[in-house]
């Protein structure tokens, strides 16, 4: 007997084109091996929004977000992005949407952005941010973003993003300065120390 579906929580649409382009991309690949289906990875595979991979050995760039960085009560704000087809470009305003920090920016907490850098492979994060925060409710946003790292330049490229979002979200002036970053771990000569 199939369950229900989930209700849809207020956020970006969702997408119907996601499973015609999944079905594509699995037509492409090497599907999973059986002994790694039996360790849960999928292949390619998606939840209703954004497509994803998954398989054994694959680097993968995986950005979550706040519950709250999509307020429903500034939708106007944001429905917009699905109707623009260039995929880079609505990604770009994307990113740009949620490095201004709309809803309750609980990340800039320092102590809930220890909790989540100590925390966040037990993904039990977000039942301990809001119970430190005193509230309930969804924590992360439902969905996240993943990309497959393709080789080391992209890695490389994808690293650098990530240790500047602290700069570009207006936290710090230098990457390094923000204490959850791996920037922080770089030496002289950009070498990462850990």
């Amino acid at each position: 007997m199939s369950q229900p579906p989930k209700p849809r929580h207020p956020g970006p649409p969702h997408n119907p084109g996601v499973r015609d382009l999944v079905e594509g991309k699995r037509r492409w690949s090497s599907p999973p091996k059986a002994e790694d289906a039996k360790q849960g990875f999928r292949g390619w595979h998606e939840r209703g929004y954004l497509p994803h991979r998954d398989e054994p050995g694959l680097t993968q760039f995986v950005t979550f977000h706040l519950a709250d960085s999509f307020p429903a009560s500034l939708r106007s704000e944001w429905q917009h992005f699905a109707k623009i087809e260039d995929d880079r470009k609505q990604r770009e305003l994307i990113e740009a949407y949620l490095d201004n920090g709309r809803g309750e920016c609980h990340l800039r907490k320092p102590e809930i952005a220890k909790l989540v850098e100590n925390n966040f492979r037990e993904f039990d994060t977000g039942r301990l941010a809001n119970k430190l925060l005193g509230k309930r409710g969804a924590f992360w946003a439902e969905d996240y973003f993943d990309t497959y790292m393709r080789d080391a330049e992209h890695e490389a490229k994808t690293l650098r993003y990530i240790e500047n979002n602290p700069t570009k979200a207006k936290l710090v002036l230098d990457p390094k300065d923000w204490p959850w970053s791996s920037a922080r771990f770089r030496d002289e000569y950009g070498v990462l120390r850990l």
